[in-house]
């Protein structure tokens, strides 16, 4: 642009002029790139300030839910905690056998149960005690077919068909809590109380 205003002049500028003109054009022309960088970058910014804004890492363009900072540090949390999940570990206990009813029942107040143990023991017998129990994820409510296991125990108006992995159906005619001494790999033992569990009397 600059060459073809020097060509279309008439007069042949001397070197000082072509040396002004140069440094202007460059002032121009570094000007001029310094907005289109300015430009560019608060077009990024806006772009990355797109779509929502998560309240976990405060970031734009994604929920809490999804936000995988958020699942990062939940997933440290889970292995600090040294406990795995497992099915195979079923295999290894034989007080009762999974179950599912068709109203679900049952909860615990510890973590550790539904994860992997090696033995479960009612809190009222020793450990020395041969009586293990399962520990199913797949099972829908607790079970248990030993009537001295409870705590609390308590009647059901109405019993409740419980169907067993086999096929069979057994009937639960009561329902309440079992307090359980859980030993994990590390020869440590915990409390744990299971609320909720049906009493089947015919299960075995």
């Amino acid at each position: 642009m600059l060459v073809t205003a020097f060509e279309a002049n008439s007069d042949v500028p001397n070197l000082e002029t072509v040396i002004e003109k140069l440094q202007h054009e460059e002032r121009k022309q570094t000007k001029r790139k310094a907005v289109n960088e300015t430009e560019e970058g608060l077009t990024a910014k806006h772009k990355a300030r797109r779509g929502p804004k998560c309240h976990y890492c405060k970031r734009f363009g994604h929920i809490q839910r999804f936000c995988k900072e958020r699942e990062k540090a939940q997933s440290g949390t889970r292995s600090s905690t040294g406990v795995k999940k497992s099915h195979s570990t079923c295999a290894t206990f034989h007080k009762a056998n999974s179950a599912t009813t068709k109203k679900p029942a049952g909860d615990t107040d510890s973590d550790e149960a539904g994860l992997v143990v090696e033995h479960a023991l009612p809190a009222q017998q020793t450990l020395k005690s041969q009586d293990k129990w399962i520990v199913d994820s797949g099972a829908t409510s607790h079970t248990c077919n030993d009537k001295a296991c409870f705590t609390h125990l308590y009647p059901l108006e109405i019993p409740l068909e419980v169907k067993l992995g086999d096929g069979r159906s057994l009937r639960a005619v009561a329902q309440g809590s079992v307090q359980l001494t859980m030993k994990n790999g590390h020869e440590k033992y915990h409390k744990c109380k299971l609320y909720g569990v049906l009493y089947v009397p015919d299960l075995s």
